[in-house]
């Protein structure tokens, strides 16, 4: 077989490999316990449901995920359930896509590079503590690659400014970005607050540049458009909807998260701050953990092209280095927002995901930039070959808790079907799903003790006491 035709049968299955897991992931998937709480194979009532979300936490994703989630069977079954789980493979893609394109700063295409970015995205989600949060459950997977895809669009309008790319006549672009700007805000109630907050820090490293922005020229612009969107989402989430409520009484955040309320700061300053340090040091070593461990082999390759004398740094153009430093006050500032808790993994995921972009950008440039490494068609293709068996690796790790959990659970779900009592308790063993510790590659429990009894099959369902 010739060097082209392996290189495009790895460019292929570096983006199926992937694109067959999310099959995998959501059509073998239990209804979680959380999933069926907010109405799994319920008749649907989109409006109630929005409306309920939005008061139990006024986020466009959370409004999203209940809606849909009533379409949705206990496991899978061919119908409207069908057609929303394929929708969802489709935004899975459409996310580690967008990601693949803020690490290229182009549209990704079908070349080995191009494809080797995508797939090396998709492992730093899922080879780590990331990875559960778009395939665990469906009330995750629907707020949080809900969350990423209006993210990731909303920085890629940015990256495509700050590179001086085309962008559409002013004209259009006020109201596309408004809306997308609202949209990007509402998604989430931390990341419109952490944009306003990145703005002027931005604009100090201007200063400090001696490159002080204009202010009127920008306000008058699409990107003034931009905050009056992220405004009125601020507005709808924290005036009519109620802000963090959530966060303020929620009893994992209270105690598994020790979260941190603004009244406790102001009541105890002092020892407040010592949490804060606490909650600051654990979020960034476990947010920037899986990059210290992808880094390492990298820093080693630069330890020694020093002791050689031929390391060399990348060079950015200032349009880069610009982006750059805006990606990071925003990546650094989002961290710190949540420094009122020790933050659940599945919160920073489209922080991540975007992190994740541009450390791979980063590496990517600096791998460039040594004269003594030749970056091949060869180097290449092994690394396509590495990255395929690594992909093919986590299909075949979760293909096997998916089953092994469907062959615990389906019958359990038929016999709560055809029974004749109104009450059921299930064992512990066959409702706890089997995991790896950090890695994970498990589905969420298709019952939790928060929402006990849950009701399936209009039966009333708990675990049975040992």
């Amino acid at each position: 077989m010739s060097s082209k035709r392996i290189q495009k049968t790895l460019s292929l299955l570096l983006y199926i490999v992937p694109i067959l897991f999310f099959i995998l992931c959501y059509f073998l998937i239990i209804a979680s316990g959380e999933d069926i709480y907010q109405g799994a194979h319920t008749p649907p009532n989109l409006f109630a449901d929005a409306l309920a979300a939005f008061n139990h936490s006024a986020r466009l994703a959370d409004m999203f995920a209940w809606s849909v989630i009533n379409f949705f069977d206990y496991s899978f079954f061919f119908g409207p359930d069908f057609f929303l789980r394929l929708l969802d493979v489709a935004a899975a893609f459409t996310c580690f896509y967008l990601a693949s394109y803020v690490a290229l700063r182009r549209r990704p295409h079908l070349t080995i590079k191009d494809a080797c970015v995508f797939n090396a995205l998709f492992l730093l989600v899922m080879l780590t503590s990331n990875g559960p949060t778009i395939y665990s459950g469906f009330s995750k997977i629907h707020n949080y690659l809900f969350i990423a895809f209006f993210t990731l669009l909303f920085i890629i309008v940015w990256l495509r400014y700050f590179l001086k790319k085309p962008l559409p006549a002013e004209r259009f672009m006020v109201p596309i970005m408004f809306i997308l700007s609202f949209l990007f805000g509402f998604a989430s109630n931390i990341t419109a607050i952490v944009f306003l907050l990145a703005l002027p820090a931005y604009g100090i490293f201007l200063k400090i540049s001696h490159r002080p922005p204009k202010l009127k020229p920008f306000l008058l612009s699409w990107r003034g458009a931009s905050i009056l969107g992220v405004l009125l989402a601020l507005f709808l989430i924290y005036i009519v909807g109620p802000g963090l409520a959530d966060y303020e009484t929620s009893e994992a955040y209270l105690t598994v998260c020790d979260y941190l309320s603004l009244k406790e700061i102001f009541l105890d300053f002092g020892q407040s701050l010592i949490r804060i340090f606490k909650h600051d040091v654990y979020n960034f070593g476990k947010f920037l953990f899986p990059f210290f461990v992808v880094a390492l082999p990298v820093s080693l390759y630069a330890v020694r092209l020093k002791l050689c004398g031929s390391l060399k740094f990348p060079k950015f153009t200032q349009e880069e280095t610009d982006f750059l430093v805006a990606s990071a006050i925003f990546i650094i500032l989002h961290v710190l927002a949540l420094s009122q808790i020790f933050y659940p993994t599945r919160l920073m995921f489209p922080i991540y995901l975007f992190s994740a972009s541009i450390f791979i950008f980063i590496v990517g440039r600096f791998l460039r930039a040594q004269k003594t490494l030749r970056i091949s068609e060869k180097t290449y293709t092994i690394a396509g070959i590495t990255l395929v068996i690594l992909s093919c690796f986590v299909f075949t790790v979760r293909a096997y808790f998916a089953v092994d959990y469907l062959k615990k659970v389906l019958p359990e779900l038929e016999r709560i079907k055809n029974s004749n009592e109104s009450s059921l308790c299930v064992p512990k063993s066959i409702v706890e799903s089997k995991f790896i510790p950090y890695f994970h590659f498990a589905q969420e429990d298709f019952l939790v003790d928060w929402a006990l009894p849950e009701t399936i099959y209009e039966k009333s369902v708990t675990i049975c006491e040992e």
